[in-house]
């Protein structure tokens, strides 16, 4: 583990909802105020780290949380030649953004394109992460498989006995 992040208590900030957003002339895009509250650290509500999603989407992390997922990968360049390709991908496609004073990020010509990210945005709240995501697609698919996928396989990621969880009938 990172050891600035031992010597500070985890936290989980919990991202929840769907927002959509238009994105302005400059490639920028409001980051709702739900997700800003989430964020418990005030401190952290200032930059995030945007990088290109595994699906056609972008992931928004805070900082902590962008480390808490990077724990697993040994970068270092002696490292096996997988994680150093993997660290050498996320590198060079992540960028920290800053909140604007009106609740804007910037979001990189070339991350949009890769991203297939047009005029509108689905800000999605992904529960330790935000994914952002082009609003037609979001709507015109991804938002009723997320749906469907979640029905699907929450009983077995969960590991939930279905009577205490509230779906036993």
């Amino acid at each position: 583990m990172n050891p600035s992040l031992a010597a500070r208590p985890l936290v989980m900030n919990f991202f929840l909802g769907a927002f959509t957003h238009k994105v302005d002339g400059k490639g920028r895009v409001f980051v709702p105020r739900p997700i800003l509250d989430a964020v418990e650290r005030p401190e952290e509500r200032t930059h995030f780290f945007l990088t290109l999603g595994l699906d056609d989407c972008l992931y928004l992390f805070t900082q902590e949380g962008f480390a808490s997922h990077l724990e697993s990968l040994d970068p270092s360049a002696f490292g096996d030649e997988v994680s150093r390709a993997t660290a050498l991908g996320l590198g060079s496609v992540a960028r920290k953004v800053s909140v604007d004073s009106q609740g804007r990020i910037l979001l990189p010509d070339d991350l949009r394109a890769r991203a297939g990210i047009g005029a509108e945005v689905a800000v999605i709240g992904a529960l330790d992460h935000v994914q952002i995501w082009d609003a037609g697609i979001w709507k015109k698919g991804r938002a009723a498989e997320a749906e469907a996928a979640f029905r699907s396989h929450a009983p077995g990621v969960f590991r939930g006995d279905s009577n205490s969880d509230g779906g036993g009938r």
